[in-house]
Order: C-alpha cells, then sequence, then structure tokens
C-alpha cells in the first residue's frame, strides 16, 4: 500500500511516496497544512511576518523582488502576489497586503492545497521560509 504518509515495506522512517495528486489550484496557508495549526505562528513568524515588516510600505520593491525570482502574477489572491514553482507540483505563492495609518500590513507565503502530497508538512515550511528569505534579499539588493 502506497502513498502519503503510508510507508513501503522495508522503508525507513524517514522515506515517503507521492500519490501523483493533480494540483488543486486553490491556495491554502500553513494553518491548513496538516499539523499546519500548531506551527503556524512560528511559520508566520519567520515568513510572513518579515515580508510584511520590511515590504508593505513598499510594494513596488516586493514586485520587484518578486518578478527577479520568476514570480508570476497572480490575480484576485491580494493586491499583491506572486506565483512561484520552487519544485515540480509544489507551487507557492507569495501575497502582500499593503498596511496603511489605521491597519498594518500583512503578507503571508501559501500553497496550493495538493501540496501535502508531495512534501511534509516540515518540508513546505522549509520552502516557504526559503521563498521568504529570497524575496527579502532581493528587495534589499535594489
Amino acid at each position: 500500500m502506497l502513498g502519503m504518509g503510508v510507508k513501503a515495506d522495508g522503508c525507513s522512517d524517514g522515506c515517503w511516496f507521492l500519490d501523483g495528486a493533480a494540483l488543486a489550484g486553490r491556495w491554502i496557508g500553513f494553518r491548513e497544512l496538516p499539523d499546519g495549526a500548531f506551527y503556524n505562528q512560528a511559520f508566520q513568524d519567520y515568513s510572513g511576518g518579515p515580508l510584511a515588516r520590511t515590504l508593505s510600505t513598499r510594494p513596488a520593491e516586493f514586485e520587484r523582488a518578486a518578478a527577479g525570482l520568476g514570480g508570476t502574477p497572480v490575480a484576485d489572491l491580494a493586491p499583491y502576489a506572486f506565483r512561484f514553482l520552487p519544485l515540480p507540483r509544489l507551487p507557492l505563492a507569495a501575497a502582500l497586503w499593503p498596511g496603511d495609518e489605521d491597519l498594518p500590513g500583512r503578507a503571508a507565503i501559501l500553497f496550493d492545497a495538493s501540496a501535502s502530497h508531495y512534501l511534509t508538512t516540515d518540508g513546505l515550511a522549509l520552502l516557504g521560509s526559503g521563498l521568504a528569505s529570497r524575496l527579502l534579499r532581493a528587495a534589499s539588493s535594489g
């Protein structure tokens, strides 16, 4: 019996199999991933939080950084949102909602709803934090 989270006979604890799920075409937050609710605040603290603190008042820099990393614009997700494909069948989105004098800005790294079929939640956390870090570096390099 092979499938996500099901071990094959003779496979070590770290061995998992992909089930070939199609892309869902729907973005979800980290909290919606398996066991993601428990780690959601930590994930936000090292992904969306730094993006929001650094770029929520500078959306043009967010756009430039995202485009420079090969991101493609995503309509109807956020005022500023880009899709990335760091691994086959694992699209991520970086979304930015700029702040104003009444509300603080917000940013998030989002996942296709099928992501947990291809990588563990821990692996997705690393992938998402890596994207956030790369965006911040690209924005700061001018």
